[in-house]
């Protein structure tokens, strides 16, 4: 589903949009889009959804993680960009919400790593973790 998303998002930035940020006719283009999307292949192609869908795409087209870092999990596709996904929907709409890179990045391999289910990724970016980790003086045991 992440990678449908994602092909999703780029069909409507790339060749709806022709690139721009939003399509010159406004939000009509999402309207009409979910409309038919809705009737050709059931839910989850909601305005709202559309609206996360491009956003998902406009922030992890660009957005190369280190692909050596989950070397196990090789036979995981990859979109045009060479990019795989490792998690849910549900977390990549909590972490592109997360505007520092750095940030992003941590919080997506610790999930991984961890296998951190969604609350417990929200539990750990609201209890600032990487802040937490960058600040501590016992770097060695970190």
């Amino acid at each position: 589903m992440v990678y449908a998303y994602f092909e999703i998002g780029r069909m409507i930035v790339e060749e709806e949009q022709h690139g721009a940020n939003r399509a010159a006719y406004g939000t009509q283009l999402l309207k009409e889009l979910s409309t038919y999307l809705t009737k050709n292949f059931g839910k989850g192609f909601s305005v709202g959804n559309l609206k996360n869908i491009r956003q998902f795409y406009k922030v992890y087209s660009e957005d190369q993680i280190g692909e050596t870092v989950f070397s196990q999990f090789g036979n995981l596709p990859a979109v045009s960009t060479g990019r795989k996904f490792y998690l849910s929907w549900s977390h990549y709409l909590k972490l592109m919400r997360i505007d520092n890179i750095e940030d992003r990045h941590f919080y997506e391999i610790e999930s991984v790593k961890n296998g951190w289910s969604l609350s417990e990724l929200k539990r750990q970016y609201n209890s600032s973790l990487y802040e937490r980790l960058a600040l501590s003086t016992d770097k060695e045991e970190v």
